[in-house]
């Protein structure tokens, strides 16, 4: 057997295990986890049928729809996890590429100009081009897995996507819901320092009467005091609550006050079948 046969050998079976795929051979394992998996007491479950996707739409409010919606589209966060998203499939591309024959073109030209003495001049011009292809196989399967683990950072991006988008909905959904509550606690609060109002002047009226003594109106004047003294607190935190509102919908402090006073002030009661197992 002399060199040449010998050479074309080894390259068939170079070019023979480079079609056996990766190098130890490796299998994705599938695992299901069981249909009752932590549902064996009898906890209710939701319907696998029903869509929780803008679970917010259920409460009925337009002014917490609005901003969630505008969240999605504007927060910084939704961008950046979108941008990953777009990342990771540029970086899956490109391993991809990686994996097609590589083409390279050159072209040049020359030109040249001689004078020459009493019998003017002489000129010529010289174009060259060329291509250049190569191309690597793939002998232990390298490229291949590099394709895999690239298109699993997709998904894990995607993924990722999906629990900022959660998580925001979420946030918002809690800092509206505690925002009703205190515009709610702060009405309560108004129609108490009414009452005790009443209750001060009756209590001063007995006083002046001499049907009571002064004690029985400094302490309607102190519950009252009290009361009026809760008011700041109340107001600073549903400031608080509509900053942080505006902030995780990508606007600036304030912007959103208007739309939170104008819309629906009642506090989100949800659906009944909308709970059920979340």
């Amino acid at each position: 057997m002399n060199f040449t046969n010998a050479l074309l050998i080894s390259t068939l079976a170079i070019l023979g295990l480079s079609g056996c795929g990766p190098f130890p051979g490796f299998t994705h394992s599938q695992f299901t986890l069981p249909a009752d998996w932590k549902n064996a007491a009898g906890f209710p479950v939701a319907s696998p049928s029903q869509d929780l996707s803008r679970w917010w739409n259920r409460f009925d409010d337009p002014t917490l729809t609005r901003i969630i919606s505008d969240a999605l589209k504007n927060s910084p966060d939704m961008a950046s996890a979108s941008a990953r998203v777009r990342e990771s499939q540029a970086r899956r591309n490109a391993e991809a590429a990686s994996n097609l024959p590589f083409l390279q073109g050159t072209t040049s030209a020359t030109s040249r100009t001689n004078s020459q003495d009493g019998f003017g001049t002489d000129s010529s011009s010289n174009y060259a081009a060329g291509v250049n292809a190569s191309w690597e196989a793939d002998l232990f399967g390298k490229r291949k897995s590099s394709i895999e683990a690239a298109t699993a950072q997709i998904g894990a991006s995607q993924e990722n996507f999906n629990s900022v988008q959660a998580a925001l909905a979420s946030e918002i959904g809690i800092t509206y819901t505690q925002l009703r509550v205190n515009e709610a606690a702060l009405e309560v609060l108004y129609r108490t320092i009414r009452t005790r109002e009443e209750t001060t002047q009756l209590a001063t009226w007995r006083t002046q009467a001499g049907e009571a003594d002064s004690l029985e109106s400094s302490q309607a004047i102190s519950s009252l005091e009290q009361a009026r003294a809760a008011i700041p607190g109340v107001l600073q935190t549903i400031g608080q609550a509509r900053n942080q509102l505006a902030l995780l919908a990508g606007q600036n402090p304030g912007s959103l006050d208007g739309r939170l006073a104008s819309g629906k002030q009642a506090i989100p009661d949800p659906a009944r079948s909308l709970a059920v197992g979340i």
